[in-house]
């Protein structure tokens, strides 16, 4: 047979749960990805609703690793292996994502996402990703959010998130 052989449920599950970001009201686009072991990977965004903004309606049994991918945060990689088991409809814990990775592909707010910041302070563009709170100004409060998550990564960041 060229199907798996696995214990899981064959019927499509939902996985749900909440992921804000630090210093944000807003809550829709961030993307999350659940890779399995066998299906997958499946790929969404979440809403802007205050509680389980993220819905995968129809996923199958199996184990999966939990990545997002958002600028400006700390994000959950796949080497920091969040799984979850889905044999039936799951609600994950919720999950904060922290800011100021203004240089947010290396998973550290250092003194090269402060440095980003200095170089772009004063301009006025919601698309700098020196803009670490998205409020359209590159000023003291990102400067702030950096300097209150300095030397986070995201393996210290979320080492007590379970999902």
């Amino acid at each position: 047979s060229d199907q798996p052989n696995q214990d899981y449920t064959a019927t499509a599950i939902s996985v749900t749960g909440t992921i804000s970001m630090q210093g944000r009201i807003y809550r829709r686009d961030i993307p999350v990805t659940l890779t399995g072991t066998v299906y997958g990977p499946y790929t969404v965004s979440t809403t802007d609703v205050l509680t389980n903004n993220l819905h995968f309606p129809m996923v199958y049994g199996d184990t999966y690793t939990i990545t997002t991918l958002q600028p400006r945060y700390l994000n959950i990689p796949a080497s920091l292996a969040k799984m979850i088991t889905v044999t039936s409809a799951i609600t994950i814990s919720s999950l904060e994502l922290r800011a100021g990775n203004a240089i947010w592909t290396d998973d550290v707010i250092n003194v090269q996402d402060a440095g980003k910041i200095g170089a772009a302070y004063g301009i006025f563009d919601i698309n700098n990703d020196a803009d670490v709170n998205f409020d359209g100004a590159v000023n003291i409060q990102d400067l702030a959010i950096v300097g209150g998550n300095i030397y986070l990564t995201s393996a210290s960041a979320y080492a007590s998130w379970v999902p």
